[in-house]
């Protein structure tokens, strides 16, 4: 299992500790703990600026273990 996952999602600030979902098969995959935007550049043909996000996500499965050791059910 991985420590952590980067995604390239934006999570707007109220969202952090929300859960992270799996498009696949819709299970939840993690809990978005921080988030850097930034910006890149268009395409020539297309040019302005567009937002990108990198967002930190904590596995599911670290967060059910830390709920479980403090005695609250997951």
């Amino acid at each position: 299992m991985l420590d952590r996952y980067l995604v390239d999602v934006e999570v707007n600030p109220g969202n952090r500790g929300g859960p992270v979902y799996c498009v696949e098969d819709a299970g939840i995959i993690g809990v978005a703990v921080s988030t850097k935007a930034a910006s890149v550049t268009g395409r020539v043909s297309d040019p302005g600026v567009y937002g990108v996000g990198l967002a930190h996500v904590v596995p599911a499965q670290y967060v059910v273990d830390l709920l479980n050791k403090h005695g609250v059910r997951a």
